[in-house]
């Protein structure tokens, strides 16, 4: 039998009203006596009296118990009386995590086996018309199938999944599912618990844990630094012991098919090490390996690339076919040319070249300005000078490599000065060739027309113009992401097909208008080549990843009663309070028509 539990006691303090409901009882109004000379005409009356007065003291008892009843509903009404119940589950909500710990062998075949076993167990247990929706949870969370209770489609669904080698995000899977319309009466979590935040205790879930070991180390962070040397970069990877015990791990890095460095490296438990390679040019992709026989191996590989990234450039100008021909000439992957500047035009190009016209503001971006400056520019406008002096050239820069001014002849030129940046040309009244790269972005200022001067019959002019777009465009970073991020690509034409090789297939995605190509399939580690009329651009995924390489279970299995967290809204008996009220008011109408009708 179920037990009844009162919501708010503290109101049974409202029976202390019954002692003063009999107080008023016992003062109620008493007849008094009066002497009269004969009753004689009152006989009739007074054995009436006599016949009715059982009754009607009775009655007055009656009126008493019915105002002590009335007290003791509204007391009820107020103290609540519950009846717990059991709920009918009909929403539930799986959730299996794809993350890359779920690949670790510690458990035999693998942790995500037993988890997707476990699932379908689980499944076949559920009442008949229970309506089950499916979540997979990595780096992303995927609504993979809505509510249903088609048990056949939902079993094909749960054994179509597979772990990716992404970062786990379980709490965010959790947001998502709040946000729901259809909340779920329960979630079954099925997971290996190798995250780092905790669950919070307040949801309703069941928690299905499968891992038992730590034994991993894993490569936890790639990253190259160009050191401004003839192209050469530095390598840095960071090894860490996950085990708790000592690791000897052998340790390679690749260029290509060769081999550039290896060593075995020692680690104390949950010890790392940081290893830095070069500087050298790289000039293949490169892969670096450790063979630790643990039981996670996505983590025991990364992938650099050093990719040269044709540049899209914008020309604003009212027409100028000198420098058309020579930026045609250069490296680039796309020319648009319009006469009028828009703001918006902006993140279409990687490159926009001002030819004698320029916005009074700019936003940051790589740019080359020709005879015009913006205003907010780190620059000072000087002087304009008539047949400047040349009296140095800064060679060391990479935009003046071969590039010689001997016997140029400058009709005129603005003269610039700056604290910021770098002059390359200078003169005797100050800089006619600037360069700048800040926060402001990159770019450089030409302080004269070429077709004022003799320089647009040098060779210097197109590799002057070639060298600036090679600086501009350049991508000293390597070309890697996490897995599970984006990569971001632009293609010559709009609406273009890119094919992609993927680690785990060919694929095929399509630019929009602004000739731009964003691709985050990129759930397993390895190289995502990347086709399109640029040509081939390789791009490392990497895991990467702390948190998923500690493989360790930081959370225990966990039982959730359903019945035992219900609120209080939800234990209340709906109908009581209304019944109460109801009785209550019955019987305070019982009370009022035996006083006045019985007329007592």
């Amino acid at each position: 039998m179920a037990e009844v539990s009162f919501l708010s006691p503290m109101y049974f303090l409202f029976l202390l009203a019954i002692p003063f409901v009999i107080f008023l009882y016992l003062l109620r109004t008493r007849r008094q006596t009066v002497m009269v000379p004969s009753v004689y005409l009152w006989k009739r009356y007074t054995r009436e009296e006599q016949r009715y007065s059982l009754f009607k003291k009775i009655l007055r008892d009656i009126l008493l118990i019915l105002q002590i009843l009335i007290v003791i509903l509204i007391t009820l009404g107020l103290v609540r009386p519950a009846i717990p119940t059991s709920v009918k589950i009909n929403n539930v909500v799986f959730i299996i995590d794809t993350s890359c710990s779920m690949q670790s062998k510690d458990i035999k075949p693998s942790r995500f086996e037993l988890v997707r076993n476990k699932a379908l167990e689980v499944l076949d247990s559920l009442d008949r018309g229970t309506n089950i929706a499916l979540f997979s949870s990595d780096s992303k969370t995927r609504f993979i199938l809505d509510y249903t209770a088609d048990r056949g489609l939902i079993k094909k669904a749960i054994n179509s999944l597979s772990p990716t080698d992404t970062e786990g995000k379980i709490l965010e899977t959790l947001t998502y599912i709040e946000k729901m319309n259809k909340k779920p009466d329960i979630i079954y979590l099925f997971t290996d618990g190798a995250f780092g935040e905790d669950i919070p205790s307040n949801l309703p879930m069941n928690i299905f844990i499968f891992a038992k070991g730590d034994n991993n180390v894993g490569i936890t962070s790639v990253s190259a630094r160009d050191i401004g040397i003839k192209g050469e970069k530095e390598i840095f990877i960071n090894i860490q012991n996950f085990s708790s015990r000592e690791r000897s791990v052998p340790f390679q890095v690749w260029e290509g098919e060769r081999l550039v460095e290896s060593s075995v490296i020692d680690l104390e438990k949950n010890d790392s090490k940081g290893i830095t390679v070069g500087p050298k040019v790289w000039k293949s992709m490169v892969r670096v390996v450790i063979y630790p026989n643990d039981e996670l191996p996505a983590d025991d590989r990364a992938y650099l690339t050093f990719p040269k990234v044709k540049p899209s450039v914008l020309l604003v100008t009212a027409g100028n076919p000198y420098l058309e021909i020579v930026l045609s000439l250069a490296d680039v992957g796309l020319i648009d040319r319009v006469d009028r500047f828009d703001l918006g035009m902006l993140p279409n190009y990687d490159i926009v070249v001002f030819d004698g016209t320029a916005p009074n503001e700019i936003l940051p971006g790589n740019y080359i300005f020709i005879g015009k400056v913006p205003e907010n520019l780190p620059l000072q406008l000087i002087d304009v000078e008539e047949r400047p002096v040349i009296l140095r050239l800064n060679s060391s820069h990479p935009v003046m490599r071969f590039v010689d001014f001997d016997g140029v002849d400058i009709k005129r030129s603005l003269v610039l000065d700056s604290f910021q940046g770098e002059s390359l040309v200078t003169t005797t009244s100050g800089s006619i060739l600037w360069s700048y790269e800040g926060q402001m972005g990159k770019m450089l200022v030409l302080g004269f027309y070429p077709e004022e001067s003799s320089l647009i019959d040098s060779p210097s002019f197109p590799i002057l113009i070639k060298n600036t777009i090679d600086w501009l465009g350049e991508n000293p970073d390597p070309g890697m992401v996490s897995t599970g991020g984006i990569v971001k690509l632009r293609t010559k034409n709009q609406n273009e097909e890119v094919t992609v090789t993927a680690p785990y297939g060919v694929v095929k995605r399509n630019s929009d208008e602004g000739r731009l190509v964003a691709f985050g399939d990129t759930f397993k580690v390895g190289v995502y080549s990347f086709k399109s009329n640029l040509g081939v651009i390789d791009v490392g995924a990497n895991l990467c990843s702390s948190l998923e390489s500690d493989i360790s279970p930081k959370i225990s299995n966990r039982e959730f009663k359903i019945d035992s967290v219900l609120n209080e809204e939800e234990k209340v008996n709906l109908d009581l309070w209304s019944f109460l009220a109801m009785t209550a008011l019955g019987v305070l109408f019982l009370e009022g028509y035996l006083f006045y009708g019985g007329k007592v």
